[in-house]
């Protein structure tokens, strides 16, 4: 066999190695995916979803309020204090 055959074939091998891989990798990474959104979708635990914290009432003027809001939006008593 002649040196240049020898590097033809390598040459090839190497190019057909490279676009094997193009083709198959995206269709590995594919069927992953598919794969994993059933796992998810079917067989893993259910995420918690965080409590939502509930409206409070203002003890000073009866305002309900956001559960963000540090103070009431109506008469500025800060939550949970009350006017004596």
């Amino acid at each position: 066999m002649k040196a240049i055959e020898v590097v033809a074939i390598v040459i090839l091998v190497v190019l057909g190695i490279w676009l094997f891989g193009i083709i198959l990798f995206p269709l590995i990474a594919f069927t992953l995916l598919v794969l994993w959104n059933l796992y998810r979708k079917y067989f893993a635990e259910p995420e918690q979803q965080p409590r939502k914290q509930p409206n409070w009432k203002c003890l000073h003027c009866g305002r309900i309020n956001s559960p963000r809001a540090k103070i009431c939006t109506k008469c500025g008593f800060e939550r949970g204090w009350k006017k004596d």
